[in-house]
């Protein structure tokens, strides 16, 4: 259970078949279409915002168990500071089209699970997610650590599982 007395996806009885629910944010309409009818495909219940502020409001009445955001227009970095501030059960994916190391490390340093580079690869988005979902669950390892760091350290960050991403280059970006 959450602080707020809410179940976790993983805790409903009943409902153990219960899709995840994912919020898509982006300032490329027809990347968050593409990626939210994917996401759709695989299962998975979507909810999509165009920047920042559709975000916040859609996060103030959904409880969602991953969130995707660019990094662009939408402002992602801010998204996430918030979004790890105010709903610190929801995971955070960064995505982008600019590989920037810097901007990496800020948004892990920051809370991000993982940070993928556009163009994404189907297989890689889906494991990401998994792993990220995963991570979450009460019987993982990574689970039980935070939760005992946690009530050793109050305020330790209880959704900071380590999801380790391998960026596999797409076709012109330079590589033979």
């Amino acid at each position: 259970m959450t602080k707020d007395g809410a179940r976790m996806f993983w805790e409903n009885p009943g409902q153990t078949d219960a899709p995840a629910s994912l919020l898509v944010v982006d300032d490329d309409p027809l990347f968050v279409h593409a990626l939210s009818q994917f996401l759709h495909g695989e299962g998975y219940q979507v909810d999509t915002a165009a920047d920042g502020a559709q975000a916040r409001a859609l996060l103030a009445k959904t409880r969602y168990h991953l969130a995707l955001t660019g990094l662009s227009r939408s402002n992602g970095l801010m998204l996430l500071g918030m979004i790890h501030q105010r709903y610190p059960d929801v995971a955070v994916l960064v995505i982008t089209g600019y590989g920037m190391v810097a901007r990496a490390v800020a948004a892990v340093r920051m809370g991000a699970l993982a940070y993928l580079i556009k163009p994404l690869i189907d297989d890689e988005i889906r494991v990401t997610i998994k792993q990220a979902l995963e991570a979450q669950k009460p019987q993982s390892g990574s689970y039980r650590l935070r939760r005992r760091l946690a009530a050793v350290r109050p305020g330790y960050p209880m959704r900071r599982p380590p999801v380790r991403k391998c960026h596999v280059p797409a076709q012109g970006d330079g590589i033979p």
